[in-house]
């Protein structure tokens, strides 16, 4: 009770006004995942770190990244599960660790849609993912 009494101004500093949810820790990411939600198919699904909070904001389906070094396993999840979008807050250190190495290592495979200070969107080129490392 005393945490959600201390975040109440925090609430109302919120540029998202009257919407139930907020994510405080980033707005960026916040905003990003309602841009997703107005922008993307109804079934697309994205990859991200706090899925439970980010589901309820974009109504698509997330799945959490492998904390791995392994490149190829994040690959491999994308592909298998025809991931299209990258949500990424740039604020955690476990994006920086794993999620971003991989996008910089293969940047033929990723286009930014949308940058903020604090939180990025991407959208994964499965076609091309396929016809770089071979059809499967």
């Amino acid at each position: 009770m005393a945490y959600m009494l201390r975040q109440i101004p925090e609430e109302h500093k919120s540029p998202f006004g009257a919407h139930p949810i907020k994510y405080s820790y980033n707005y960026d990411t916040q905003r990003l995942a309602m841009w997703l939600k107005d922008h993307s198919p109804h079934g697309a699904s994205y990859i991200c770190q706090h899925s439970l909070i980010m589901d309820l904001l974009t109504e698509r389906k997330c799945y959490e990244f492998p904390f791995s070094r392994d490149l190829n396993k994040l690959l491999e999840l994308l592909r298998k599960e025809r991931i299209r979008y990258l949500l990424i807050d740039k604020k955690k250190l476990e994006v920086q660790k794993f999620l971003l190495p991989v996008i910089y290592a293969h940047p033929s495979q990723f286009s930014l849609i949308k940058d903020e200070k604090a939180a990025a969107l991407y959208e994964f080129n499965v076609a091309n993912a396929f016809s770089v490392s071979g059809a499967r």
